[in-house]
């Protein structure tokens, strides 16, 4: 059965949840041997991607339904949760590690040029853990990437970017920035700005 990966946003005043295809829960037996440091290239810009991941996903210690009625625990973890039960400090950031890995390892699955890349990688990792790894593969970020376009890859993790149309105009075309907010599918400040820092990360990647 597909499940979804969810993201709950609280930035500007809005509460909303991105909603999009992931890979099948439960995402804790499938992730590898390989530590997140081995991943990302370092323990420094893992611990980056971990910090960017928690700040823009906020934690919950108690499990909960979320807006989408499906069971959430922690940043943002729908990986074996029990509603109601209370989770330490400890097993939030083990999970978050957990569920870290699993998102950057879908990444590179997608987009492997990708491992010689830290810092586009970081921003992809934050993009995919907030709408799943399908969805980060299917993006239009990924398929640049996946044909080394770095900077056209970076520009489309963006709230907003262009994309040639086969007539060969262009058009400026939004990103991942809509949520659900009672009941209505919107842009959503928290999420444009997650959208717009993820990219910032992305291109500073490319001249550091």
């Amino acid at each position: 059965m597909l499940t979804y990966r969810m993201g709950m946003m609280s930035v500007g005043g809005h509460q909303g949840r991105l909603l999009f295809p992931a890979i099948p829960f439960p995402m804790a037996a499938s992730f590898s041997k390989k530590t997140l440091a081995a991943l990302m290239g370092s323990a420094a810009v893992a611990g980056a991607l971990t910090a960017d991941i928690a700040r823009w996903e906020g934690k919950k210690n108690v499990g909960y339904l979320d807006l989408a009625k499906i069971p959430t625990k922690c940043f943002g973890d729908t990986s074996d949760v029990i509603v109601g039960k209370f989770y330490s400090d400890a097993e939030c950031a083990a999970g978050l590690d957990r569920q870290a890995t699993v998102h950057v390892e879908g990444v590179l699955r997608c987009a492997p040029g990708l491992a010689s890349q830290p810092q586009l990688l970081r921003a992809s990792g934050s993009m995919a853990y907030n709408i799943g790894v399908a969805g980060w593969c299917g993006s239009t970020a990924a398929s640049r990437f996946k044909v080394g376009d770095w900077v056209g890859g970076c520009l489309a993790i963006g709230p907003y970017f262009t994309v040639l149309r086969k007539d060969g105009s262009t058009v400026v075309t939004s990103g991942f920035i809509n949520a659900r907010v009672n009941g209505k599918l919107q842009p959503v400040d928290g999420l444009i700005f997650r959208r717009t820092y993820e990219m910032t990360v992305c291109l500073r990647g490319l001249i550091a």
